[in-house]
């Protein structure tokens, strides 16, 4: 059970051995980097170093063992990056704190999923938060795209990007262009660092 105030989302490890090892049991054609980063966030939120993902959908059962050295210490030693942030925004300081309080009680390298999900709750859940922007180029509407709404003309992204950030950047320049909104607050998780930037049209 991870919990933050009254967030709480719930794991199931398939397997844990002896208190000291998870095990993941899969049956894919093939194991995959999602899978790593599933047993690396089960091991960070059990305490624990050592787990091994097991896949029975190929011919042979295929596994391999995941580690990680990474101690509870390590993983707050966060430094947050709010450089770019708009500091006169008062729902980006109501995100900067939320933020801040996030990574306080629960530090870095988890699930950028759980992130997600916990800042959508406290921003009112999904029914609230997220909501259809429309998508629209030489005054014509393209589609619509459901997104993350600090507030109606403010939208938020987070990321675990760590390579390529300012082509990442650039797409969301474009998104940003091709919407009715105003701003955008992106998070973007990077080792021990989360940035806070904001892009402002």
């Amino acid at each position: 059970s991870v919990e933050h105030r009254d967030f709480r989302r719930l794991y199931f490890l398939d397997m844990l051995a002896d208190n000291g090892g998870v095990y993941e049991l899969k049956a894919t054609a093939a194991l995959n980097n999602n899978n790593d980063l599933q047993i690396i966030n089960y091991l960070l939120l059990a305490g624990l170093h050592h787990g091994k993902l097991v896949n029975f959908g190929p011919a042979s059962v295929e596994y391999r063992f995941i580690s990680t050295s990474l101690t509870p210490e390590e993983r707050k030693n966060v430094f947050l990056d709010i450089r770019r942030r708009d500091g006169s925004d008062e729902e980006c300081s109501r995100l900067q704190k939320l933020l801040h309080d996030l990574l306080k009680d629960w530090g870095m390298f988890l699930s950028i999923e759980l992130y997600s999900e916990a800042l959508i709750h406290f921003l009112g859940g999904h029914q609230k938060a997220i909501c259809p922007v429309e998508i629209s180029a030489d005054g014509r509407v393209l589609g619509r795209q459901k997104i993350t709404l600090l507030r109606q003309d403010t939208g938020l992204h987070v990321s675990a990007i760590w390579q390529h950030l300012s082509s990442y950047e650039k797409n969301l320049w474009k998104f940003l262009s091709y919407t009715g909104l105003k701003k955008l607050q992106w998070l973007n998780f990077s080792k021990n660092t989360v940035q806070l930037i904001t892009l402002k049209k």
